[in-house]
């Protein structure tokens, strides 16, 4: 999310931040990712995910003068935010965590969320997809709606499978030990350079640019780009 920020030319940042499970980390995380590509959050805004004042932390990064707004949470109030963002006569650029995946619960949801940049797993350029849902559609009878539950849903089958074949015994530890054993084991999910594999001391199984951006246009999601790393010291 902060590369993409600064990517953009975005330099002063207003944070609506999501009390959940993961949001303490997301946030410490993306403080500290805003450090490195210069990056200021000029307003923080807590809410819970049943909020019950969002409207007025919207005016309050409304009239931060935030360049651009981050969404840091699950995400479940972030379909809220479509009428605000009207009746507040405000359309700052905007980006979200995994939360965008909300959009594929419901056609309502996608309309909801429009304008939104969000950290998605699906890459068309991921030259595994392609065969992936012509043979889906060869077994199945039906092109799929394309998303990152059906690819994830797919390696994650995948792995389970290899890691029994890899397992030295059926047990929890063996299969601990199959999940170990994966190399280099291809993903459609993810970006080109996405890859699967594990260690003793490596249980993130995904690899390279297996998290990317996509925004939401007119009841789609649009591939924008896979994050760059940062190179300079």
């Amino acid at each position: 999310m902060a590369a993409w920020l600064a990517r953009e030319g975005h330099r002063n940042v207003g944070v609506l931040h999501e009390i959940s499970p993961n949001g303490e980390e997301y946030l410490q995380y993306f403080r500290w990712a805003c450090r490195d590509h210069g990056l200021s959050i000029v307003r923080l805004e807590t809410i819970t995910q049943m909020p019950e004042r969002l409207e007025d932390g919207i005016a309050a990064l409304r009239d931060s003068r935030a360049d651009a707004l981050a969404y840091i949470g699950f995400g479940y109030p972030s379909v809220l935010l479509a009428p605000i963002f009207t009746k507040l006569a405000w359309n700052p650029p905007r980006i979200m965590t995994t939360a965008i995946q909300f959009c594929y619960n419901k056609p309502e949801w996608m309309a909801a969320l429009e304008g939104w940049v969000g950290i998605d797993q699906y890459c068309e350029d991921n030259p595994l997809v392609t065969p992936f849902l012509d043979r889906f559609e060869r077994r199945f009878g039906r092109r799929p709606h394309t998303n990152t539950v059906l690819t994830l849903s797919y390696d994650s089958a995948r792995v389970f499978v290899e890691a029994i074949v890899r397992a030295p015994i059926l047990t929890g530890p063996g299969l601990r030990q199959g999940l170990e054993r994966l190399r280099f084991m291809p993903s459609v999910t993810g970006g080109p350079r996405t890859h699967i594999g594990a260690a003793p001391f490596d249980h993130k199984l995904f690899k390279g640019d297996w998290l990317l951006y996509r925004r939401i246009e007119r009841g789609r999601t649009v591939f924008v780009g896979t994050a760059e790393p940062r190179l300079e010291s």
